[in-house]
């Protein structure tokens, strides 16, 4: 018993403090620009809050704010994945990464009745 209290302890607070980190992308607000290939689709909002991750149509589509996984690649670099999913209008799967106030990645949008649309994107951070 004296050998597995230390091991409990270790995981316990690994679980405490492994919570508590606040995401780098909380409040930020990143403008972006959308492509479908290389065809311009729209320019969108970012929005990384408490509630999770969303976009500026997401409620013309039913999608809902979603939690999302970041993580530090380096000192100035930060990766981040969020799903986001709309009952009549499938998923949208974002992967990214930050650099600084520049932000680019992927977007798939999963639909039942078509065939996925893979977008690109890049943009910069909103500021205040």
């Amino acid at each position: 018993m004296k050998q597995l209290l230390p091991f409990l302890m270790l995981i316990f607070c690994n679980q405490l403090y492994g919570q508590v980190a606040e995401s780098p992308f909380t409040g930020s607000h990143y403008l972006i620009s959308l492509y479908a290939g290389k065809e311009f689709d729209s320019k969108q909002t970012l929005s990384f809050e408490d509630a999770g991750m969303t976009f500026s149509e997401a409620g013309q589509y039913g999608f809902e704010p979603a939690s999302f996984k970041w993580k530090q690649k380096n000192d100035s670099t930060w990766t981040f994945l969020s799903i986001n999913k709309s009952v009549k209008n499938g998923i949208m799967t974002w992967e990214g990464k930050v650099i600084q106030d520049k932000i680019e990645g992927t977007c798939i949008w999963s639909r039942k009745v078509e065939n996925p649309v893979n977008y690109t994107f890049s943009g910069s951070l909103l500021k205040d």
